[in-house]
């Protein structure tokens, strides 16, 4: 667009060109906002679902904790025992990841009707055509933001595993066995 602009300007010196993005800077400007505060909320909703896997994982380990003495009792590794915990952490987060990145596809693709029915359930535009001066709610979604929020989600998922997986690998088989829950 840019080139495009200057190539005019040079042919038309005495004309003056304003591209579309310069002529609404404060609307880009706008939605600019709107996607960080967005990109801040998904993040923070990840970080929440992170912290009910770390506190779901802990309570299994809670009451698994005669199981986790056994099989420390019997030779296994703590390492191993951790590495349950992770994998447990791991497909708990794949699984979120998968539904959540597929339902926010869905959302994306369905966006302009969702926001119609919003409108008629709250009887009022909920992106006006005057103040956005657009038909359609834009969006894009690239290769690169997906797998950018997948590998974050994923890493937060198998983050959230390893304070558990750390106390599981941790415990004392005579401790672990003397434990009753």
């Amino acid at each position: 667009m840019n080139e495009l602009t200057e190539k005019l300007k040079r042919e038309f010196p005495m004309c003056h060109f304003v591209t579309w993005q310069e002529k609404n800077k404060l609307l880009f400007g706008t939605l600019q906002v709107e996607k960080n505060l967005m990109t801040f909320l998904m993040t923070f909703i990840v970080l929440v679902a992170s912290f009910c896997i770390a506190t779901t994982l802990i309570t299994v380990v809670v009451q698994k904790t005669r199981e986790i003495g056994v099989l420390k009792a019997v030779g296994m590794s703590g390492f191993t025992i951790a590495r349950i915990f992770l994998l447990q952490g791991g497909i708990i987060g794949v699984l979120g990841t998968a539904l959540g990145v597929a339902l926010g596809l869905t959302v994306m693709a369905f966006r302009d009707n969702i926001a119609s029915l919003l409108s008629a359930i709250m009887g009022h535009e909920i992106f006006p055509p005057e103040l956005y001066h657009l038909m359609k709610i834009p969006a894009l979604t690239t290769p690169t933001d997906l797998i950018m929020i997948i590998s974050l989600s994923l890493t937060i998922c198998i983050l959230a595993a390893l304070i558990p997986a750390i106390y599981a690998a941790a415990l004392q088989p005579a401790k672990a066995l003397q434990e009753d829950h």
